[in-house]
């Protein structure tokens, strides 16, 4: 098992793997539609469940960056790190965007620029929907980014009770969601605002809190170990609802109080027993393969629709198969390009210079 000091763990690279395939697979229907697959065929709907993997995310980015935060890194020196991090292959990714819009693609000019740039993408789809695929994705960046911000003065200024901040994070979040459900015309709202989702976050954090102490985490890892075949049935429920009639279930209210909650509950089991690094965790999530497309997955996520529109606006006749692998592999060639050409260069110049 490994130790509180240990510094990277392998399969968490894999849940990366894990969690962006599954981004891909839900929008994937982009090129289903333009291969003229009906999209009430049974894959279709499935892949609708794949709005998971962002959860998925969200609980590894919670265990992850509290784990920094917990080692006592300067506030000033971890957001350095985290713009250098994010901030400019996102902004890269605005700009091709926006060369892609001013090409008859969309009106460029009615596009909240401000929000994009500013991480309050999730602020402008709670009150006016997804809008654009190319931009709609940039919601779960925008919650993230608001993480980044807000959780290091939590660690510093309640950093004997962060598991309490957890807790209580993790039972108000339904509540919130109840909420806004009942007082947003928007039904995206319950989905994007960062008080809504604050609970897999949360769950994340806590599991950091509780990884750094080995006797609390033995027995976190005994108990994820044996709630991981029930979190993998709720996953695979999850998937089930998806092939229902739409809207899906995810969009009824007692799914957005309690279901949400049981879904990150169910990812922070995947992330428990593979931070637990062992043998069957390593050779499936810590193998090169899967730790490679973790690496890149922040580009792959970025890419990955804007690529799908290209794609499924090119002038040839194939099916849907032939075009989703033509699809995957142009998205792991450009997040490969723009991590090493990108992403890992601008880190390590900021790192230098501190």
């Amino acid at each position: 098992m490994p130790n509180s000091f240990q510094t990277r763990l392998p399969a968490l690279d894999g849940i990366r793997a894990v969690a962006i395939s599954l981004v891909l697979w839900q929008h994937a229907g982009i090129l289903f539609r333009a291969s003229g697959i009906d999209s009430s065929s049974a894959f279709w709907r499935a892949s609708q469940a794949g709005w998971w993997g962002v959860d998925l995310f969200f609980v590894l980015s919670g265990f992850l960056i509290t784990r920094i935060l917990l080692k006592g890194s300067p506030l000033l020196a971890f957001w350095r790190r985290r713009a250098a991090r994010t901030l400019p292959l996102l902004y890269v990714y605005l700009a091709v965007a926006a060369a892609y819009g001013l090409g008859g693609a969309f009106a460029v000019d009615q596009q909240p620029w401000l929000n994009y740039l500013t991480h309050t993408a999730n602020l402008h789809v709670a009150g006016n929907g997804y809008g654009l695929p190319v931009f709609g994705i940039l919601w779960s960046l925008a919650v993230e980014e608001q993480f980044y911000l807000a959780w290091p003065f939590v660690t510093r200024w309640a950093r004997c009770g962060i598991a309490w901040v957890c807790g209580a994070l993790i039972l108000l979040a339904p509540l919130t969601r109840w909420v806004v459900y009942n007082q947003s015309d928007r039904y995206a709202a319950f989905h994007v605002l960062p008080f809504c989702r604050a609970d897999v976050l949360a769950m994340g954090c806590l599991l950091a809190v509780l990884f750094a102490n080995p006797t609390r985490w033995s027995i976190v890892v005994r108990f994820a170990r044996a709630a991981l075949v029930p979190a993998l049935a709720v996953l695979g429920a999850v998937t089930y609802a998806a092939l229902g009639p739409w809207p899906i279930a995810r969009f009824e209210l007692l799914w957005v109080v309690v279901g949400y909650s049981l879904v990150g509950l169910s990812c922070s089991v995947i992330v428990a027993v593979a931070a637990a690094s062992g043998t069957a965790s390593l050779i499936l999530l810590g193998n090169p393969l899967a730790r490679f497309v973790g690496r890149i997955s922040y580009g792959m996520y970025l890419w990955h629709s804007l690529l799908a529109l290209v794609i499924a606006g090119l002038p040839i006749r194939c099916g849907a198969s032939p075009r989703i692998a033509l699809w995957v592999a142009v998205v792991l060639a450009t997040s490969a390009l723009s991590f090493y050409g990108i992403e890992r260069p601008w880190l390590r110049q900021k790192l230098e210079l501190r």
